[in-house]
Order: C-alpha cells, then structure tokens, then sequence
C-alpha cells in the first residue's frame, strides 16, 4: 500500500516497466500478448500509485495512461475499471474532485466484478466527503460495504491482492 512513500518502489517498478513494455515488440501468441498486456497494466497502475506516493504528478498521470491502454488491451474489465477507480482517485487527492466524478462515470461495464465494484464505491466516497456532501458519501460507504460483504473471495481478481472492506 505504498505506507512508507512511493520512492523506492517507484525507482524498482519504473525499469521494471520499461522492460515489460519492450516485450511487446517480441513474437508471442495472443493469448501470451493478452497476459503481457494484463501484467502491464497491473504493473503500471501500481508504478502510478508509486510515482503519486513520491510527488511525481505527470509521471503519475503517464504510468495511469499506460496502465489503461494496456487493461483496454488485455480488454480486462475489472483492470481497466480499476486502474481508472485509481486515477481517479488522484485527481480528488489532487483536489479535483469533479474531474474525478467524470472519470468514474465513463466506467459502466457489467463485466466489472465485485471486488473493483467495491473499490469504486469507496472512490466515490471520498470524492463526496471532500465535496462536503455527507449524504451522498454515506450512501457510496453503504454501497461498498454491501458490495464487500456479498463478495465471493474466490472472485477477487489475482492482481488486486485481495479487498479488506474496512480499507475500501
């Protein structure tokens, strides 16, 4: 969870990323390339948190790019709903809470599942509460906890590491 800054993680995930992006260009089968995109992408949402965590904005703002061409790619719903619940999420801490409501009203896949539909409950939360509006964040917080406890672990993708409903 980046709990002590974003630096070293930053410094080990940005080459890494780099090399995962230069295997694209090798000869694979699609279902590899499919798997590749999907490594990248999770790999670059968490190198976005990690250049954020250590002030870095617009290598943030790139890493959060990257990481939605390539969700679009592996055409990974919960990833792509993820990365863009994530980038969202910057863009409140960043104080644009509004930009954030936008962001999060593009995602509207059914296939997203309940993990990343608990996770975009929380975003929203947060959202409001820095909007000044109670009513609606109490509404998103009791959306996610519902959305949580009916969670089946089994379905909480690999790359998400797992949903704790008090963190959500």
């Amino acid at each position: 969870d980046l709990r002590s800054g974003g630096g070293l993680v930053w410094q080990m995930a940005e080459p890494l990323l780099r090399w995962a992006v230069g295997l694209h260009a090798a000869s694979m089968t699609d279902t590899t390339r499919t798997r590749l995109d999907a490594a990248v992408g999770a790999l670059a949402g968490a190198t976005a948190w990690a250049a954020f965590d250590d002030g870095r904005q617009k290598a943030a703002r790139a890493m959060f790019t990257v990481a939605l061409d390539s969700a679009g790619r592996a055409d990974d719903a919960d990833l792509r709903a993820h990365v863009m619940a994530d980038a969202a999420a910057h863009y409140n801490y960043l104080g644009y809470p509004e930009e954030c409501l936008t962001i999060l009203r593009l995602e509207g896949d059914e296939r997203v599942g309940q993990a990343v539909r608990c996770v975009l409950h929380g975003v929203k939360a947060h959202v409001y509460a820095a909007k000044g509006d109670p009513g609606r964040c109490a509404r998103e917080v009791e959306l996610a906890q519902v959305t949580c406890a009916a969670l089946d672990p089994g379905d909480v993708p690999r790359w998400l590491g797992g949903v704790d409903s008090a963190h959500t």
